[in-house]
């Protein structure tokens, strides 16, 4: 459903009309009437943004043109050639124009072209209250454009020429329709609503000068809105009068749609919506370029959006990804103190790797494993510094045979003495333990040790006895 508000400047009054068009049908939902100081609280109240803006302009140029058959993009060139030579004053003013028909000019085919104009400052005094609050202006026509329009789907129209009447407060246009297109423009002062003597007069000089200039004679006169209201008069029309019946797709009653007809008018004629729009091209390019920015702007907020919930969802992986380092840096502390354990421990034990190394390369049975392990426990820190350069171990019936060779770090005499002496005590008492043999070099320091192990119970038992 397609709704639309059009605003109607028709002298001192404003009239608003509020509607929506659906499945052809144009239903009236809201009307209006304000006067020129009350437009401005309008707009700014108002939560429509874009507008159909009809004007009833009382200053214009109208002209009938005979211009050569050219493509379409070159018309309005020559229309605007044609206006800056007759009307200078309306050399820069935005007109629309009608094909009307084409004749014979000099021996050369021509186009008929009906043009209307109005005054540049007239429509920058109209678009620019409405632009001061933020609103804009979708399509501005002239009244005559749209009560033609209007007239074309009057289903009681003759063939030939009509002079249609309209009214606003203070005056009276009488438009000239030919073939549903205007052709001639008149607009006079009025005292009241509906057709009166001074009226009546009006119309019959429009008629006489329609066939006097412009070769045509009006064949009906049809009277448009409220000029219906009433018709008192005592002159007789030069052509039948008839009042207009107005398309039964409307949705309102007669007489709202004769006060509003005008602004109604705007609306039926959507055939072509940009052929009588007489907004600037500047102002047109303009309201492009502004709604483009607008879009483009919430775009940016949309897109804006968008990367900020992107933003705190990465910040949050961010979060919980710096926690788990938090808690693998834990981890790692802990690790490295376990390592400096294990350093410590691996430290101390670097003294018993020759002996491990030892027992590793070679296959030794149980009890030379057993011999070995006792005899590495007979360094204790009381008997000093002794160093162990090789064992030879050698098993014969279930007896092992131990060559020990090694040396003492010792200055003195006596402390060497003192700790081999200590060293052979140490193996005299080991468990399984029989000293065979001893020798000690005194200058070298270097001693041979042989030494048998048993596991014998009894023999145990009798060198404890």
């Amino acid at each position: 459903m397609a709704r639309h508000v059009v605003v109607s400047f028709e002298d001192g009054a404003i009239k608003i009309v509020y509607a929506s068009v659906s499945h052809k049908r144009l239903t009236i939902q809201k009307t209006l009437v304000l006067n020129d100081e009350e437009l401005d609280n309008f707009l700014l109240q108002e939560h429509t943004s874009h507008f159909t803006v009809v004007c009833d302009f009382k200053e214009f140029y109208q002209d009938i043109l005979l211009i050569p058959p050219v493509k379409k993009s070159f018309v309005q060139v020559i229309i605007r050639s044609e206006i800056k030579k007759r009307a200078p004053e309306f050399s820069d003013s935005p007109f629309f124009y009608t094909v009307i028909g084409g004749q014979t000019h000099e021996g050369k085919k021509a186009k008929e072209i009906f043009v209307f104009a109005v005054k540049a400052d007239r429509i920058s005094q109209i678009s620019d209250r409405f632009s001061k609050h933020g609103k804009r202006i979708r399509y501005l026509y002239p009244s005559v454009f749209t009560l033609s329009q209007l007239v074309s789907l009057f289903a009681g129209l003759t063939d030939g020429p009509v002079l249609c009447v309209s009214e606003t407060e203070t005056s009276k246009t009488l438009l000239l329709i030919k073939d549903k297109n205007p052709r001639f423009v008149r607009v006079t002062q009025s005292l009241e609503s509906g057709i009166h003597d001074l009226d009546a007069q009006n119309i019959n000089m429009t008629i006489n000068h329609c066939r006097q200039t412009l070769k045509t004679s009006p064949t009906q006169i049809l009277l448009i809105g409220s000029a219906c209201s009433a018709y008192e008069t005592t002159i007789d029309m030069q052509a039948p009068v008839s009042h207009m019946r107005y398309p039964a797709n409307i949705g309102a009653t007669e007489d709202e749609v004769a006060e509003f007809v005008i602004p109604i008018s705007a609306i039926l004629h959507i055939k072509d919506p940009n052929s009588g729009n007489l907004l600037p091209k500047s102002y047109r390019l303009f309201e492009i370029q502004k709604t483009a920015l607008i879009y483009c702007t919430f775009l940016f907020l949309f897109f804006s959006a968008a990367l900020l919930g992107y933003i705190k969802i990465t910040a949050a992986e961010i979060a919980s990804v710096k926690e788990e380092i938090s808690f693998i840096r834990d981890e790692m502390g802990q690790i490295e103190l376990i390592r400096q354990d294990y350093n410590a421990s691996a430290k101390e034990l670097q003294e018993f790797v020759p002996l491990i190394n030892f027992m590793n390369t070679i296959f030794l049975a149980p009890s030379a494993q057993k011999a070995l392990i006792t005899l590495s426990a007979l360094k204790k820190p009381h008997l000093g510094d002794i160093e162990l350069n090789a064992i030879r171990v050698a098993e014969a019936e279930g007896v092992l045979s131990l060559h020990i060779e090694g040396n003492v770090i010792a200055v003195r005499f006596l402390n060497m003495q003192r700790i081999y002496q200590g060293l052979l005590r140490s193996i005299k008492m080991a468990e399984g333990m029989e000293l065979v043999s001893e020798r000690i070099d005194i200058e070298d320091k270097t001693f041979q040790i042989e030494v048998i192990y048993t596991k014998n119970e009894e023999l145990k038992m009798s060198k404890v006895h």
